[in-house]
């Protein structure tokens, strides 16, 4: 028997416009016959939703944002209710859809775990059996007993997370919570969600970072606009995502800009651009595919023997990528005038699925006065399709060979 049903589920919102913002408003709209007028639009955050999830299986959901992936694990955990079509749920479901939220302020962290666990079902003893577990992997040992409104988002998220997933779920919602704490502690929540998957809890889970889903998802079901464009196997799901970003970025390009910006101004970025090798405009790029990034400036005045630099970033986990520098590569710039660009064109990149933060400078010579640094300029998706390799962040491109044993001679 499934454990989830969706059957022809749509869910619909209303935005209401021009509401009265005060008691006079209110009153002059009645008085003025105006209330009825009010605006409304219809938003369709589910459209026709079917599909069923077995006991045991890990799905993820993915598409872009707004494409009703947190509504769908709201109306799974009833928060709220679909507009039409039946949902059938077989069995109790712990849902991380905003840790930390049902945490009272004014409790210890201890006390919210029993408190929790109270809420769940569970009794007082079996909570005494789990609860070292649960405060170890939260890493909180010094802060267990002290008011949870004293904790940063940080702890509250940690404490949520580790509640959620050692108190026996049967059906577990995950949405975006391996967001949660530094690279060591989300590399934790993965491997506890595939224990948890080995063990045979259902787990349905929203992650943006796509590569993570076929690391934990067997199954994958990508929504557009409130409707279910593909259920499969998790990698072909993901893979099919990437190639209709990939495509949308082809047609559509977006200057990128950033507001965090450092420097003394006679010389300045003026807007960052992905091309792909042959010079089209692109937001995507697969693994080993050429890329170039070309950056355009202005100045002031004359600028003398500048250097361009760059910093690549995984967005997930901050890991420095790459830091390319016309410095070091002793590329002899004489000078910038006016305004014009600056390419670096990279032959095939290396970089492995995932999201892509850039940085960019151009500073002196020596690198010790920065006439402008642009915090995270650029946004680029590496998508699947390049490389078959799957985890860490970078592809070998290396190549299996199995060498066999010389075959032995036999006696004269």
């Amino acid at each position: 028997m499934p454990v989830i049903e969706f059957a022809d589920v749509s869910k619909r919102f209303n935005l209401h416009r021009d509401k009265p913002r005060s008691f006079q408003e209110l009153f002059l709209s009645f008085s003025k016959k105006r209330a009825a007028a009010a605006k409304s639009d219809e938003f369709w955050a589910l459209r026709n939703v079917t599909y069923a999830v077995e006991p045991g299986e890990s799905v993820g959901l993915i598409g872009s944002n707004g494409a009703g992936k947190s509504t769908m694990l709201k109306v799974i955990s009833r928060i709220i209710n679909p507009t039409s079509g039946t949902v059938k749920i077989n069995g109790r479901v712990t849902a991380l859809l905003e840790l930390g939220a049902g945490f009272h302020p004014e409790l210890s962290g201890r006390d919210n775990i029993y408190l929790n666990g109270a809420i769940m079902g569970l009794s007082r003893k079996a909570l005494a059996n789990k609860i070292d577990q649960i405060i170890a992997f939260a890493e909180l040992a010094e802060f267990i007993d002290s008011p949870v409104k004293n904790y940063s988002s940080g702890m509250h998220a940690r404490l949520g997370f580790s509640i959620s997933v050692f108190l026996d779920p049967k059906i577990l919602l995950v949405d975006e919570a391996l967001a949660v704490g530094d690279q060591s502690f989300q590399q934790k929540c993965l491997e506890q969600l595939q224990h948890l998957r080995r063990d045979g809890v259902t787990i349905v889970m929203v992650s943006h970072a796509l590569d993570t889903v076929p690391r934990i998802c067997t199954r994958a079901i990508w929504l557009d606009h409130g409707k279910l464009i593909m259920d499969g196997p998790s990698s072909q799901v993901v893979d099919a995502y990437y190639k209709r970003v990939l495509e949308q970025s082809s047609e559509h390009h977006v200057d990128t800009w950033a507001p965090s910006r450092t420097g003394s101004g006679e010389a300045w970025l003026t807007r960052v651009q992905f091309l792909t090798g042959d010079f089209k405009p692109c937001l995507s790029v697969r693994t080993f595919d050429p890329l170039i990034v070309r950056l355009h400036y202005r100045c002031k005045s004359r600028i003398e023997n500048p250097v361009f630099g760059l910093g690549f970033y995984r967005a997930d986990t901050q890991v420095h990528l790459s830091g390319p520098n016309s410095g070091f590569a002793d590329v002899n710039i004489p000078y910038i005038d006016n305004e014009g660009y600056m390419d670096f064109r990279i032959p095939s990149v290396s970089w492995l699925p995932g999201e892509v933060v850039m940085h960019a400078v151009i500073t002196d010579r020596g690198e010790l006065h920065q006439y402008d640094y642009w915090h995270e300029c650029g946004r680029l998706t590496v998508v699947p399709g390049g490389s078959l390799e799957r985890l860490g962040v970078m592809a070998t491109g290396g190549r299996w060979q199995l060498g066999l044993p010389p075959i032995a001679q036999a006696p004269g």
